[in-house]
């Protein structure tokens, strides 16, 4: 069995996919500062090929919702480096849900990632479309498939992309509670908490845990892999007031949220290195010098990127001698095409377990 096989066939007990919380210690940097590995990137493992990262918690809830309000088809949009396109086609297909996807292009960069390809290997019907035309597209996508007879679920609400927030915030607010449980056990408090910002989902999630858990209150940065600063921590706060509002916390927490806007939302764009989709060599090297010396794949677009820049946060800032909790989102299909573009690996090794994931999907359907 191959390198590629050995990391992603791996297998655990019990029927959830989603791992036992695993803290990993991968080094004490210079500073004295120990920094600890959150593995959301196990999540999705099961017996196969695909890895859904934090994804699968926020769009297996969201399938479940989906089926609360009887709807028969899930449709989703994201670019073709986004976990988001393969992980819902997957646990789409696992429970039998028709799955529509809206990727975007680029003109000038796009091609085939293994998100891309995961996708339609699970049955996704996948439509194309500049970034400018994303809502006009989703509108058509559900419209056609109302004037079919079906009910979709748009996964981010309305095809501007809102109302549906809650939902994803809900389900990540339990990853910061497992944190809390862990350092309870384990005696490691943590001081400083990363983790990779695009939509700002995953970290309203985690603000949100923190905010209902009594007496610890580490600081929660994003390291932007897209957007300006700015743009993400009001990406955040729209989070969190749809989560509030749906669950009825107006009269007191709804308000706190408005008024403390930057005493709990931290994000840092300094790393950006040109914008979604782009890497430089710092972070390649970044990537090779986790893996080395922990066996972790970091991936160029999400969690290399914020690996690196908080790195660099921690040594610019003169921050030392803490416990610092780096949560590994997931983006093991990207750090597949890196591996790719640097004559790693290759997509027939990759596709050479599908066979073994259709006979899988059959068997769960």
């Amino acid at each position: 069995m191959t390198d590629l096989q050995t990391c992603i066939r791996k297998e655990h007990t019990g029927d959830s996919p989603v791992w036992p919380p695993a803290f990993q210690l991968v080094e004490t940097d210079r500073g004295g500062n120990r920094i600890w590995v959150y593995r959301e990137d196990l999540n999705g493992h099961e017996r196969g090929l695909h890895v859904c990262g934090n994804k699968y918690r926020i769009i297996g809830r969201m399938i479940e919702d989906c089926k609360e309000k009887k709807c028969d088809v899930i449709v989703g949009y994201g670019g073709p480096q986004s976990d988001l396109i393969s992980a819902l086609s997957y646990l789409a297909a696992r429970n039998g849900i028709p799955c529509h996807i809206i990727e975007t292009v680029r003109t000038d960069t796009w091609k085939h990632s293994t998100n891309h390809r995961l996708a339609e290997i699970y049955g996704a019907r996948i439509h194309y479309c500049l970034k400018n035309e994303a809502g006009k597209t989703v509108r058509c996508v559900l419209r056609a498939l109302k004037a079919s007879g079906y009910r979709p679920y748009y996964i981010f609400g309305d095809a501007a992309g809102r109302g549906n927030r809650a939902v994803a915030v809900e389900a990540y607010k339990d990853t910061f509670t497992e944190i809390a449980a862990w350092e309870k056990r384990t005696g490691h408090r943590v001081d400083h908490i990363f983790i990779a910002a695009g939509t700002g989902i995953s970290q309203a999630g985690l603000i949100a845990g923190m905010r209902e858990t009594k007496g610890y209150r580490p600081r929660i940065t994003g390291i932007s892999v897209s957007h300006s600063a700015r743009q993400v921590k009001k990406d955040i706060l729209n989070c969190l007031q749809q989560y509030y509002s749906a669950k009825n916390h107006t009269d007191v927490i709804f308000s706190a949220v408005t008024s403390r806007e930057n005493s709990d939302i931290h994000v840092e764009d300094a790393w950006l290195a040109g914008g979604y989709g782009r890497y430089d060599a710092r972070i390649c090297q970044t990537i090779e010098e986790v893996y080395r010396r922990s066996g972790i794949r970091l991936d160029p677009i999400y969690t290399g990127k914020a690996y690196t820049g908080m790195k660099e946060y921690l040594r610019s800032r003169g921050i030392t001698g803490r416990n610092i909790l780096f949560i590994h989102t997931g983006g093991l299909p990207n750090y597949f095409d890196y591996a790719i573009e640097n004559g790693r690996i290759h997509y027939e090794e990759i596709l050479a377990m599908v066979p073994y994931e259709k006979e899988r999907l059959r068997e769960a359907g």
